[in-house]
């Protein structure tokens, strides 16, 4: 993992709110840090940690293996989609989930449109992980770590877009590039 720069946790809030207000452009981005957070904890506390504004935050570059090693989303959409399967130690690392991704078709259901979307976008060259399509990541839960111990981050923000470009790397459809994220140490 390389290390690019420092950031804060009201950097991570303001790009946050700033990816949705993207995806609905009515919305508006409250102009202090105090006033972001009220609304990252009202209408997005899915997105925080407790110990979010405490953490240690900075911008960094990962590699293939750490991409793959991230732990992933366990919902009980991710288990009816049979992405997420608890089947050994392990079971929710990126990697091995977009294995199951591709050993499913995963991309050709119409649950997972959004995803073929961003597969399709990264596929031809127009979008990278990075900037503000940067992905999230965090210190992985004891409880994430005791059933996945080789995953120390966990894909915090960023599941869809991450797991798309996984399913085309491991299909050899892409070179690889390296993926800047937010990293929030707990």
């Amino acid at each position: 993992m390389r290390h690019l720069r420092g950031s804060t946790f009201d950097e991570y809030v303001e790009y946050y709110l700033l990816r949705e207000k993207r995806k609905n452009p009515t919305q508006v981005l409250p102009g202090t840090a105090p006033a972001r957070f009220d609304v990252m904890r009202s209408d997005h506390s899915g997105k925080l940690r407790r110990w979010f504004e405490k953490a240690r935050w900075c911008v960094v570059l990962l590699d293939l293996q750490e991409l793959e090693s991230l732990v992933f989303l366990e919902s009980d959409w991710t288990k009816a989609e049979g992405l997420v399967v608890k089947d050994g130690v392990n079971y929710r690392l990126l990697g091995k989930v977009a294995e199951r991704a591709i050993g499913s078709n995963y991309l050709s259901r119409t649950s997972a449109q959004r995803h073929l979307d961003y597969y399709r976008t990264f596929k031809s060259c127009q979008f990278r992980l990075e900037g503000s399509s940067r992905l999230v990541i965090c210190s992985s839960s004891a409880d994430e770590r005791r059933d996945n111990p080789a995953g120390q981050y966990y894909l915090h923000d960023g599941t869809g877009r991450a797991l798309s470009y996984m399913i085309l790397v491991k299909e050899d459809a892409a070179m690889f590039d390296p993926v800047e994220a937010f990293l929030a140490q707990e």
